[in-house]
């Protein structure tokens, strides 16, 4: 069952989403992140789908004044197309 919930930057729930993005989001374009791009991070909000204590989706929202900015959406490979990302996004 999956459920969906915050957790909180630097945490081992934030290590495991940040490998997960780098796989599903940043590799595949030769990318990676430093330092500074990830310090950042922590005034973001962090939302993840966990299957049991493993991350299989996750998200980043940005407050920007009155409103956030979502990015850094991905989900596990073998986990796409089963709406997971679609529920986290809602």
């Amino acid at each position: 069952m999956i459920h969906l919930r915050e957790y909180a930057y630097a945490s081992t729930e934030y290590d495991a989403a940040l490998k997960l993005r780098r796989d599903v989001l940043r590799r595949p374009l030769g990318l990676t992140y430093d330092a500074a791009d990830l310090a950042k991070e922590a005034a973001d909000i962090h939302l993840g789908a966990f299957e049991g204590d493993a991350v299989v989706a996750t998200l980043i929202l940005t407050p920007q004044g009155d409103e956030v900015t979502m990015r850094q959406v991905a989900v596990l490979f073998d986990r796409q197309g089963q709406g997971i990302g679609r529920k986290l996004v809602a």
